[in-house]
């Protein structure tokens, strides 16, 4: 960034700072697209965009034995296969959710960057180094 001319800089900065001042207070730029091109807010079978300790019913300090017990019962009661053909598609997003929440909560990595950076962490372009660069 430091080798970027400031004419390129100062307009990428600003473009940001606007975007940043759009949304609502606490939503990660990421998380505010997504929620509403997936039509959910935060939580549940809403697109899965809330906390995924509360997706698998866990506190933030869980063991990774809680994780992968929680994950287990979770996914065998709302497994799309197992559930009435009227809430087949509910199941399916809630059962997405659920592994997507262990996906994160079982790797001890991600879930390091999921309890310091949140949401934002789960992006496939994210880079910790540049997390806190604008804000």
């Amino acid at each position: 960034l430091a080798a970027m001319a400031p004419s390129v800089v100062r307009p990428l900065f600003l473009a940001l700072l606007i975007a940043s001042s759009l949304r609502p207070a606490g939503a990660s730029p990421a998380a505010s697209t997504r929620s509403a091109a997936s039509g959910g807010g935060p939580g549940g079978s809403g697109g899965g965009r809330g906390d995924l300790y509360s997706t698998l019913g866990l506190s933030r300090d869980c063991s990774q034995a809680d994780v992968k017990k929680a994950y287990r019962k979770l996914a065998l009661r709302h497994h799309p296969d197992k559930c009435d053909p009227s809430e087949r598609e509910a199941a399916e997003r809630r059962f997405k959710d659920i592994g997507r929440a262990y996906e994160c909560l079982s790797d001890e990595k991600k879930r390091g960057l999921y309890d310091k950076y949140g949401e934002a962490s789960l992006e496939p372009n994210f880079n910790p180094d540049l997390a806190g660069a604008f804000g």
